[in-house]
């Protein structure tokens, strides 16, 4: 080395090693936290299409179509998991999720439930720990929408609920 050259001293290098890894550890757990939160994304995609097949099958029918009350479909969602959502050998699809017909377009991995009733009727339980006006009765025909799915294989499922008697989708554990 000539004389008046000057490196860097190792503390200065592990002290740009240390700001290094400090910032790749927050840029992989905000990574990490934006791709769980985009998995919501088809579900909030979906119970908006079938709110409006909902609203579609209403004007037709003046009720809205009860087209499942117990069972999720198409799946119940675990780790990444992806189903068709139209699926014409399915009983269950040609008897009821055909006929609400809503513009689901490629697989999923939510699993979906709707449950309708008339003026009067207890509105269904929901599975969310969020607000949401279980058991109360309502003065007009009604449906709820849900959906949930585990999409990490941890236990703790993300829920997503919609209903007609509010513009708002309730979105818990979103990330899980």
């Amino acid at each position: 080395m000539r004389a008046g050259q000057r490196g860097f001293t190792l503390t200065e290098l592990l002290a740009v090693v240390a700001i290094m890894g400090i910032l790749a550890t927050l840029a992989l757990a905000g990574f990490v936290s934006h791709s769980k939160a985009s998995k919501t994304g088809e579900a909030m995609a979906v119970v908006s299409a079938i709110r409006a097949a909902e609203e579609r099958y209403r004007s037709e029918h003046q009720v809205y179509l009860d087209v499942n009350s117990t069972k999720w479909w198409p799946t119940t969602g675990v780790g990444d998991k992806r189903t068709s959502f139209h699926n014409p050998e399915d009983a269950e699809y040609v008897a009821l999720w055909s006929r609400l017909n809503p513009a689901v377009n490629r697989p999923v991995g939510f699993g979906y439930r709707v449950n309708s009733g008339l003026p009067g009727a207890a509105l269904p339980v929901v599975e969310t720990n969020k607000k949401f006006a279980s058991g109360a009765t309502v003065t007009e025909p009604w449906y709820v929408v849900q959906a949930q799915a585990d999409a990490d294989s941890d236990g703790k499922f993300c829920r997503v609920v919609a209903s007609s008697m509010n513009p708002e989708i309730i979105v818990e554990n979103e990330g899980e």
